[in-house]
């Protein structure tokens, strides 16, 4: 039997990535956006965990970011994206000495990974024949390395293809 959830709004990942607007199954995650979880006693979505087994909203964020260029989706992936990286009000991921992003004890490497899964840029659009252009619904900083170097630390060029 395969898992089904039962938050509301994880469906909203599950096709919104039909590019036609109209799209049924995409009006609805649009239509139903504004119903995902939110920081405690604030409107602000929530943005200080990530993608798990029984949460997909922060995927939406970045897919509906992607696919609508709507700021609303662009802000709510930056915000969370943020604050994996340079911190949002402050606050941001603990790190560990080796320079992991530890957001819980229990299963830190796949929050980690869901994560930078969600931030990399988009894959080049075979269907047209070439790479598709970086586009304003893409989150910030795709393309650029999720975590910055530490101070006096150099990193390696990131290579490109």
């Amino acid at each position: 039997m395969l898992f089904t959830s039962r938050r509301h709004g994880d469906y909203i990942v599950e096709h919104p990535w039909e590019r036609s607007p109209r799209s049924p199954t995409r009006s609805k995650a649009e239509s139903e956006y504004d119903r995902l979880g939110t920081e405690n006693q604030t409107t602000t979505r929530s943005y200080k965990w990530t993608i798990a087994w029984d949460n997909k909203q922060f995927g939406a964020y970045v897919l509906l970011a992607r696919l609508t260029g709507k700021q609303k989706y662009v802000e709510d992936a930056k915000r969370w994206l943020d604050y994996w990286t340079v911190g949002v009000n402050g606050q941001r991921v603990p790190y560990s000495p080796g320079g992991m992003a530890v957001l819980d004890s229990w299963g830190a490497l796949r929050y980690a990974a869901n994560t930078s899964f969600a931030a990399r840029p988009p894959a080049p659009d075979r269907r047209r024949g070439g790479t598709r252009p970086r586009s304003a619904g893409d989150p910030p900083g795709a393309g650029r390395p999720a975590h910055p170097a530490p101070a006096g630390e150099r990193r390696p060029p990131v290579r490109r293809r």
